[in-house]
C-alpha cells in the first residue's frame, strides 16, 4: 500500500491500449486540482504500455504491472488497495476529460458531506474525437440513492444512468474489494447499483467527460448480445438484494424485470435479423 497519501487516487487499468495511454496521462497530469496520486496497472499487456509509462516523470504516478492477465474486476480491485485516500476514482485510457473535472467533482464532495459519490454528464465521441451526442440529462444536484437505485431496477432500458466511471466516490464507503470479481465488465455497474443502498448521489450537469466509442476488436462489440444477457444477470441480483426477497413487492418485480428481457431479447434478434437481409 502507497502511504503517502495525496486527496485523490485516480485508478487507471490499461491492457493493450498503448497507443492512447500517453494523451490519457497527460490529461490526468494537466488537471487543475492537483493534490492526487495517479495509480496505473497494466494487465499484462504485450505493447509498449511499460515504456509510455516510463516516458513520464511526474512523481504523482505508480506503477504495477500484472505478471498475468488478471481481468478488470480483479486489476481494479488491486488499483483501489494501493493507496488510502480520501477519495478515488476509476479512469480508462482511451477517454478524455476536462481540465477542472476533478477541481468540480473534489470540490462537491467537499461541499456536500451528505454525497458519497459525484459524477457528472458526458459526451460521446468517435475514435478521432468528434463529438457525437451529448448527454446530460436534467437531474437535481441531489439524488437519494434508495429511489434511485429503484427506478433504475424498474427501467425500460435495462441499463444504469448513474455513470459507473469517472464517479469520484469516499473511500469510506467502500468494502475492502469493492469490485464483484465474478461479473467480468459489469463489475462497476454493480458496484454502483449497490453504492445506492450506501448514500445519496451527486450530479453535476456540466460535460465533463468525454467517452469514446469502443473500437471494433472489443469484445462487447465482438458479441453485441452480451452486454444484455451480462445486464440481466446484474439486474436479477440487485433486484434481489433490494427487496431481499421477503415480499411480494420482490415477486412483482422480478416478473417484470423478466417481461422486460424477453422483449428486449426480441428487440435485438430482430435488429440483427433486419441487418442479415
Amino acid at each position: 500500500m502507497y502511504l503517502n497519501m495525496k486527496k485523490v487516487a485516480i485508478c487507471l487499468p490499461t491492457y493493450k491500449r498503448s497507443e492512447m495511454l500517453s494523451r490519457s496521462i497527460q490529461l490526468i497530469l494537466d488537471q487543475t486540482f492537483r493534490d492526487f496520486d495517479l495509480f496505473i496497472c497494466n494487465d499484462a499487456s504485450p505493447d509498449k504500455t511499460r515504456e509510455v509509462v516510463n516516458s513520464f516523470t511526474d512523481e504523482r504516478i505508480h506503477y504495477i504491472e500484472n505478471q498475468i492477465n488478471l481481468g478488470i474486476p480483479k486489476t481494479l480491485n488491486k488499483l483501489f488497495s494501493a493507496s488510502q485516500s480520501e477519495y478515488v476514482i476509476t479512469f480508462h485510457n482511451h477517454d478524455e476529460y476536462q481540465p477542472d473535472f476533478l477541481e468540480k467533482t473534489v470540490f462537491f464532495l467537499d461541499t456536500h458531506p451528505e454525497v458519497i459519490r459525484v459524477f457528472t454528464g458526458v459526451r460521446i465521441i468517435n475514435q478521432a474525437g468528434g463529438v457525437i451526442a451529448e448527454h446530460a440529462p436534467n437531474h437535481p444536484q441531489i439524488l437519494s440513492g434508495e429511489k434511485t437505485l429503484k427506478k433504475i431496477l424498474n427501467s425500460w432500458r435495462l441499463d444504469c444512468f448513474v455513470l459507473t466511471v469517472y464517479v469520484l466516490i469516499r473511500r469510506s464507503v467502500l468494502d475492502k474489494n469493492p469490485f464483484d470479481e465474478q461479473l467480468g465488465f459489469d463489475c462497476d455497474q454493480d458496484l454502483s447499483l449497490r453504492l445506492c443502498l450506501k448514500g445519496d448521489i451527486g450530479y453535476i450537469r456540466e460535460p465533463l467527460v468525454s467517452f469514446r466509442e469502443r473500437e471494433d476488436s472489443h469484445p462487447l462489440v465482438l458479441d453485441r448480445k452480451k452486454p444484455l444477457f451480462s445486464n440481466e444477470k446484474l439486474f436479477l441480483i440487485n433486484t434481489e438484494r433490494y427487496y431481499k426477497k421477503k415480499c411480494f413487492q420482490y415477486y412483482l418485480a422480478l416478473m417484470w424485470l423478466r417481461v422486460r428481457c424477453i422483449l428486449k431479447r426480441i428487440k435485438m434478434d430482430m435488429r440483427l435479423w433486419y441487418k442479415r437481409i
